[in-house]
């Protein structure tokens, strides 16, 4: 079993890697086509470019040892169906453990097969700050926009909708116009456009470990 786990972990951390590179591809793609910056917090790729990679190589050494999470995989694998409570415990383990790819795909893996179990909203906002982290922010973006969107009532979602909202802005995609309209619905007083994303700037160099 150990074996197994090992060689899907490996694989994980492969895709993973793959996923990184897509990332950054479609963080070029939204710079490049922009003629001029459509906000007034849109960076430019090399800025973004620098960023992503400075974030990354910040990131903190994985914890040599991940045996317990491992043994969330264990158990999710002798019976999926019943167990998908474990690939949550194993992502928060794996984050815990400094994995912030195999965290993400665990609950990409949860929030597949438990979209609406009693810890989903938990999972979504955990997955947003995962991938934050690991400067993957357009996804970060989508996980907060979900998380906002599903859970409006919670106390979380409006920051959490202008976080998406701003990493939308910073990276030139004119998706944060329809962020910023939902949530300019579903708040009062309304807030204000131009002022939105001054204290928020998600895209930025690290100044501390994730």
């Amino acid at each position: 079993m150990a074996a197994r786990v090992y060689r899907w972990a490996r694989a994980t951390a492969v895709r993973y890697v793959i996923s990184m590179l897509r990332s950054l591809a479609l963080v070029a793609a939204l710079t490049a086509t922009v003629a001029a910056a459509p906000y007034k917090e849109t960076l430019s790729k090399s800025d973004v470019t620098s960023i992503v990679s400075a974030r990354q190589a910040a990131l903190p050494k994985v914890a040599p040892d991940v045996s317990q999470c491992n043994t969330f995989l264990d158990t999710y694998n002798k019976g999926p169906e019943h167990d998908i409570e474990q690939a949550d415990l194993a992502a928060k383990c794996f984050r815990t453990a400094g994995s912030l790819g195999l965290a993400i795909q665990n609950w990409i893996l949860f929030l597949r097969y438990a979209p609406n179990g009693p810890n989903a909203s938990d999972a979504w906002r955990e997955l947003g700050s995962a991938c934050e982290a690991a400067a993957l922010f357009d996804r970060a973006a989508d996980a907060y926009e979900t998380f906002a969107k599903k859970y409006g009532a919670d106390k979380h979602a409006k920051d959490l909708m202008i976080r998406a909202t701003c990493i939308r802005r910073q990276l030139g995609d004119t998706h944060a116009d329809d962020d910023f309209a939902y949530l300019n619905r579903s708040v009062r007083p309304a807030l204000d456009s131009a002022t939105l994303c001054d204290y928020v700037r998600p895209i930025a160099m690290p100044t501390a470990a994730p």
